[in-house]
C-alpha cells in the first residue's frame, strides 16, 4: 500500500535533511498540521515558514512519525532531498 504525500526519492547523507532525521522513502504528509500531497504543496509550505519549529508529518515503514525539526534559513537551498508525488492506490 502506498501512502498520500510526498515521497522523498533520495537524502543525501550530511545534508541538513539527513542531519534533521529525514531519510530516503519518508513519505511526508503533513507540514505545521497543513496536509501536503504534492511536491509544489510541500514546496510552498516550505517557503512560507520564517521562523519556529518546522513540524512534520511522515510516514516511515508503514508508520506514522512527526519530526519537530528547527528552522535553519531555507530547508530548500542545499543539496536537499529528492521528492515525487505518490497517490494512493485503490
Amino acid at each position: 500500500k502506498e501512502e498520500a504525500g510526498v515521497a522523498l526519492a533520495e537524502v543525501p547523507n550530511g545534508s541538513k535533511a539527513a542531519r534533521a532525521g529525514l531519510q530516503t522513502g519518508d513519505v511526508i504528509q503533513g507540514v505545521n498540521g497543513q496536509a501536503v500531497s504534492k511536491l509544489g504543496q510541500f514546496a510552498e509550505k516550505l517557503k512560507s515558514i520564517q521562523s519556529g519549529p518546522l513540524e512534520l508529518k511522515l510516514v516511515r515503514n508503514q508508520q506514522v512519525t512527526e519530526l519537530s525539526l528547527p528552522l535553519d534559513k531555507k530547508l530548500s537551498q542545499e543539496n536537499e532531498p529528492s521528492a515525487g508525488s505518490k497517490k494512493k492506490k485503490g
